[in-house]
């Protein structure tokens, strides 16, 4: 596919995805977020599972991919907790916006 049917895709996809976060309930909102942010424990887990396998056998490249994974889950897992700071952040503006319009 090329570039531009890529960005299609993307744009479609988040575009609906924002469409079902619309129509649910901020409790099952809050459900999917918290699914969400299993990706970097699981890399985690994954590289750690890797590693010590790659220990145990002597393969050095299973070791390596596993500290690799181990370190982007890391990564994943951090940049998980800077987007849900940043948007409980954008909520407390767009609360406060709206009591303002209400006065």
């Amino acid at each position: 596919m090329s570039l531009t049917t890529w960005m299609l895709v993307d744009w479609c996809s988040a575009f609906a995805s924002a469409w079902c976060l619309l129509s649910i309930s901020d409790m099952e909102r809050d459900m999917l977020r918290e699914v969400g942010n299993m990706g970097g424990k699981m890399d985690q887990a994954t590289g750690r599972t890797k590693e010590a396998v790659g220990v145990l056998v002597g393969d050095k490249d299973l070791e390596r991919e596993g500290k690799v994974q181990r370190a982007a889950g890391d990564i994943k897992e951090k940049a998980e907790e800077i987007a849900d700071e940043v948007k409980k952040a954008a909520a407390k503006v767009v609360d406060k916006v709206k009591d303002a319009i209400k006065r």
